[in-house]
């Protein structure tokens, strides 16, 4: 009787494996469909020429000037994002300056004076300068943007 139990559990043990080997196959054949399809796309099986325009190499690069990686928008995105955490940090240096002197004066039993007040001056001159850049980073990225889409549009090679 334990023999043919393990035999039954055997096959179901098999057709169970068989199954998932059937599915595991059947999402390879569909990934592999997948990734052909662009690739019947560039072969041009698929002609959609009318419907996109056709952008030259000086296009293609006035476009890509916007967003692609490694591009001046990037860097300008980029810059912008390190602004604020610079403008962050500042923060935080600034809070544990405070901090730091106001403690130190308490120890000296000068709770009134400063002895890092410059140095919370100077700290606050660089987070007004790290918020400056950070709204100029931003305008000149809109305004890159804005010019390429108005140099493509006014383009006559293009139309």
């Amino acid at each position: 009787m334990d023999s043919i139990n393990q035999d039954d559990n055997y096959w179901r043990q098999f057709s169970t494996m068989f199954n998932k080997q059937n599915k595991t196959l059947a999402f390879l054949i569909l990934l592999t469909a997948i990734t052909s399809l662009p690739n019947a796309y560039s072969h041009k099986l698929f002609s959609l020429s009318d419907s996109q325009p056709k952008f030259d190499r000086n296009q293609s690069m006035l476009i890509n000037l916007k967003s692609a990686p490694m591009s001046a928008g990037y860097y300008l995105i980029n810059s912008c994002r390190t602004s604020r955490e610079m403008s962050h940090d500042l923060d935080r240096a600034f809070n544990q300056v405070m901090e730091v002197d106001k403690t130190y004066a308490q120890s000296r039993h000068k709770p009134d004076s400063r002895y890092l007040e410059n140095v919370c001056l100077k700290i606050t001159l660089a987070r007004q300068t790290a918020d400056e850049l950070q709204v100029q980073l931003k305008e000149a990225y809109v305004e890159l943007k804005s010019s390429i889409e108005e140099t493509l549009i006014t383009d006559t090679k293009f139309k």
